[in-house]
Protein backbone atom coordinates (compact mmCIF):
# COMPACT_ATOMS: atom_id res chain seq x y z
CA UNK A 1 0.00 0.00 0.00
CA UNK A 2 2.83 2.35 0.80
CA UNK A 3 4.48 1.57 -2.70
CA UNK A 4 1.46 2.18 -4.32
CA UNK A 5 0.42 5.73 -2.48
CA UNK A 6 4.05 6.66 -3.34
CA UNK A 7 3.09 6.13 -7.18
CA UNK A 8 0.04 8.30 -6.77
CA UNK A 9 1.55 11.22 -5.13
CA UNK A 10 4.77 11.23 -7.46
CA UNK A 11 4.01 9.66 -10.46
CA UNK A 12 1.50 12.38 -11.86
CA UNK A 13 -0.84 10.92 -14.20
CA UNK A 14 1.14 8.51 -15.80
CA UNK A 15 -0.43 4.97 -16.61
CA UNK A 16 1.03 2.22 -17.53
CA UNK A 17 0.02 0.90 -21.28
CA UNK A 18 0.54 -2.88 -21.97
CA UNK A 19 -0.34 -2.54 -25.54
CA UNK A 20 2.65 -0.36 -26.01
CA UNK A 21 5.60 -1.82 -26.75
CA UNK A 22 7.67 1.85 -26.66
CA UNK A 23 6.47 2.99 -23.62
CA UNK A 24 8.69 3.02 -20.61
CA UNK A 25 7.63 0.82 -17.37
CA UNK A 26 9.69 0.35 -14.61
CA UNK A 27 10.15 -0.88 -11.03
CA UNK A 28 12.61 -0.59 -8.21
CA UNK A 29 14.33 -3.63 -6.63
CA UNK A 30 16.81 -4.25 -4.21
CA UNK A 31 20.26 -4.79 -5.39
CA UNK A 32 21.55 -7.05 -1.97
CA UNK A 33 25.69 -7.32 -2.81
CA UNK A 34 25.30 -3.46 -2.74
CA UNK A 35 22.62 -3.05 -0.36
CA UNK A 36 20.96 -0.32 -2.53
CA UNK A 37 17.89 0.23 -5.05
CA UNK A 38 17.89 0.36 -8.83
CA UNK A 39 15.34 0.02 -11.81
CA UNK A 40 14.61 -2.29 -13.72
CA UNK A 41 12.50 -1.92 -16.69
CA UNK A 42 8.95 -3.87 -17.61
CA UNK A 43 8.66 -3.08 -20.66
CA UNK A 44 8.43 -6.09 -22.39
CA UNK A 45 7.55 -8.45 -18.88
CA UNK A 46 4.81 -8.24 -16.56
CA UNK A 47 5.46 -9.60 -13.17
CA UNK A 48 2.87 -10.09 -10.79
CA UNK A 49 2.68 -8.19 -7.09
CA UNK A 50 5.01 -5.66 -9.04
CA UNK A 51 3.74 -1.66 -9.53
CA UNK A 52 4.67 -0.30 -13.08
CA UNK A 53 5.55 3.60 -13.12
CA UNK A 54 7.32 5.82 -15.27
CA UNK A 55 11.61 6.26 -15.10
CA UNK A 56 11.26 9.22 -13.79
CA UNK A 57 9.29 8.12 -10.75
CA UNK A 58 10.71 5.01 -10.33
CA UNK A 59 14.21 6.44 -10.22
CA UNK A 60 13.56 9.02 -7.88
CA UNK A 61 11.78 6.04 -5.26
CA UNK A 62 15.36 4.59 -5.46
CA UNK A 63 17.25 7.26 -4.59
CA UNK A 64 14.67 7.84 -1.67
CA UNK A 65 14.93 4.16 -1.17
CA UNK A 66 18.54 4.06 -0.96
CA UNK A 67 19.30 6.96 1.41
CA UNK A 68 16.40 5.83 4.03
CA UNK A 69 14.25 8.75 2.93
CA UNK A 70 11.57 6.66 2.26
CA UNK A 71 11.18 3.00 3.60
CA UNK A 72 8.33 0.74 2.40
Amino acid sequence: NRLLAYVAEFGGDWVADWDDDFQGKYAVHYIKGTNTWDTVDLRYARIAGTVAMSKDCAKGLAIKLSTGEVVL
